[in-house]
C-alpha cells in the first residue's frame, strides 16, 4: 500500500482565496506549554506567510509576517526564510526567540479503511476546510531561548494541519498528552460543516491502543456547556465516551475567516483539565485526569 504523506503541502496548484498551516504544541516537564504555527495564506488582498508563537506560561503571542515567497516546502518540512517547521524539527529564528527543537514522533494514527484520513469520508466533501491530525505524540528536546532567556526543553509534542479557504464559523477542539494514571493521548474535533450539518472526531490512545470515536462510524454527539465547564458525551450502542472540561483562558491566535485571509481571532487555552470516562454497558474501561489540555471553544450554546 502506497505510504500517505500526510504532513505534505496540498495548496501548491492554489493562486488565490487559500490557507495552509501547520501545527504544533508543546508542554515541557515544567509544565510550560507553547505552540506554533507555520502558514501561509493567498488572500488576493494580503496575500503572505507567517508564524505564530503562542507562550502560554507567560500569556503572550506573536504574529510574524513574511512575503508568499518567503514560503518553500519539501516533503517533511516547511520553510519561511531562515525558520524551519518539519516531522522531526522545529528552528525560528526571529527576535526574540531563537529555537532549536528535535522532534521524536511515538504514537501515529492507524490508517486504515474510513480510519484512513483523519476526517474518514468527509476529507472528500467539498467542505471550506480540512484537517488532519500529522501525529498525536512525540518526544521534544532542545532549546527555547525567548529575550536572552534560555529554556531546556525536554516534553512531548502534538501536530495537526488545517487547509481551505476558511474556518468553520464555530468549533471545538480538545487535545492532551497529559494522563495522570495512564501513556495516553486524546484529541477531539466538532466543527460546523455546511449548513446545519456539523461532524466530529475523537482519538483517545492508551499504551498504543486506539479508540476511534467519529460521525462517520455511527457515533453521536452531545455538547453541553456552563459557565467555564463543557461536557461532552460521545455515544454508540452500548459505548459512552463522557469528557468533563474546567476551561482556563488562553491566547489569542489568528484563523483565517472568508477567502483565506487570516484575521479571525481564536482564544487558545493550553492549561485546562479535564476527566475522561470510556464505558461499554455499565463497565468502566478507562477513567483519568489530564491537565495541560488544549481548548478552542467556539460554541456559545449546547447541542440538541
Amino acid at each position: 500500500m502506497r505510504k500517505i504523506n500526510i504532513f505534505k503541502f496540498v495548496g501548491s496548484n492554489k493562486t488565490k482565496n487559500y490557507f495552509e498551516g501547520w501545527y504544533l504544541r508543546i508542554t515541557d516537564e515544567n509544565n510550560h506549554s507553547y505552540s506554533f504555527i507555520f502558514g501561509i495564506t493567498l488572500y488576493k488582498k494580503d496575500p503572505h506567510s507567517f508564524i505564530q508563537v503562542v507562550d502560554g506560561a507567560k500569556n503572550k503571542s506573536y504574529y510574524f509576517r513574511f512575503e508568499v515567497d518567503d514560503f518553500y516546502y519539501n516533503k517533511d518540512a516547511v520553510k519561511i526564510k531562515d525558520n524551519v517547521f518539519g516531522i522531526h524539527q522545529l528552528k525560528i529564528s526571529i527576535d526574540p526567540f531563537n529555537i532549536n527543537l528535535k522532534i521524536n514522533p511515538t504514537v501515529l494514527l492507524q490508517r486504515n479503511g474510513l480510519a484512513k484520513w483523519t476526517m474518514g469520508f468527509f476529507k472528500h466533501l467539498p467542505l471550506t476546510t480540512y484537517h488532519e491530525v500529522i501525529f498525536m505524540k512525540a518526544r521534544v528536546e532542545g532549546t527555547i531561548n525567548n529575550n536572552n532567556h534560555n529554556e531546556l526543553i525536554n516534553g512531548v509534542g502534538y501536530m495537526e494541519k488545517n487547509f481551505g479557504c476558511r474556518f468553520p464559523k464555530q468549533w471545538l477542539w480538545i487535545q492532551t498528552n497529559h494522563f495522570e494514571n495512564y501513556n495516553a493521548s486524546f484529541i477531539l474535533a466538532q466543527a460546523d460543516l455546511f449548513g446545519k450539518c456539523n461532524g466530529f472526531f475523537s482519538i483517545l490512545n492508551v499504551d498504543g491502543d486506539e479508540f476511534r470515536f467519529a460521525t462517520y462510524n455511527g457515533f453521536s454527539i452531545k455538547r453541553i456547556l456552563k459557565d467555564n465547564n463543557i461536557e461532552v458525551i460521545i455515544k454508540k450502542a452500548d459505548i459512552c465516551l463522557i469528557i468533563k472540561l474546567k476551561y482556563e483562558s488562553g491566547n489569542l491566535v489568528i484563523g483565517a475567516i472568508t477567502k483565506g485571509e487570516i484575521t479571525k481571532e481564536i482564544e487558545e487555552s493550553l492549561t485546562s483539565t479535564m476527566t475522561l470516562s470510556l464505558y461499554k454497558a455499565s463497565k468502566l474501561l478507562f477513567h483519568d485526569t489530564a491537565t495541560n489540555v488544549g481548548c478552542e471553544n467556539l460554541y456559545s450554546v449546547d447541542s440538541k
